[in-house]
C-alpha cells in the first residue's frame, strides 16, 4: 500500500494574517475484493473530516473577499452597515448628504473600504479621565 499526499496553502487575509492549508491523502492500495467499508472505516472518517475541513476553509476564503478593482477594495451596503452598526436606509442616507463616497455601477453603490475605515478613525474620541 502506498499513499498520495497533496498539499496547498495560502493567506486568506493579510490584515488578520490568517492562513490556510489542507493537506489531502489518498490510499493507494490493492484491490479490495469484497472488503465492506462502512461510516466507523478509519479511512472514510479522515476523507469526511479532509473534506469538512477543505469546505470550511473555502467558508472563510468566501466570507473574507471583497471586490479588487484597481488595487481598491469595495463594499456594498449591507456591509457598510454591518461595520459601521447602522441599518442600510441609515448608510443610504449618509450617502444623500455625502457623508460616505461611492460609486454607483449599474444601480449597485460599493464603498472604498480605506474611505470607510478613515471615516471611522476621523471620528473616533477617546475616552479621557478627569
Amino acid at each position: 500500500m502506498s499513499e498520495l499526499m497533496t498539499e496547498a496553502s495560502g493567506i486568506l487575509s493579510p490584515k488578520l494574517s490568517v492562513t490556510w492549508s489542507v493537506t489531502v491523502s489518498i490510499i493507494i492500495g490493492a484491490p479490495m475484493g469484497n472488503e465492506i467499508i462502512t461510516k466507523s472505516d478509519r479511512r472514510i472518517i479522515a476523507a469526511r473530516t479532509q473534506s469538512q475541513n477543505a469546505f470550511e476553509a473555502v467558508g472563510i476564503i468566501r466570507d473574507s473577499h471583497h471586490p479588487v478593482l484597481g488595487g481598491i477594495c469595495f463594499l456594498d451596503d449591507k456591509e457598510v452597515a454591518e461595520r459601521l452598526k447602522v441599518t442600510r436606509r441609515t448608510v443610504q442616507n449618509y450617502r444623500d448628504r455625502g457623508i460616505l463616497s461611492y460609486y454607483m455601477i449599474c444601480g449597485k453603490c460599493l464603498y472604498p473600504e480605506h474611505e470607510i475605515q478613515q471615516l471611522l478613525d476621523e471620528n473616533f474620541h477617546s475616552a479621557y479621565y478627569d
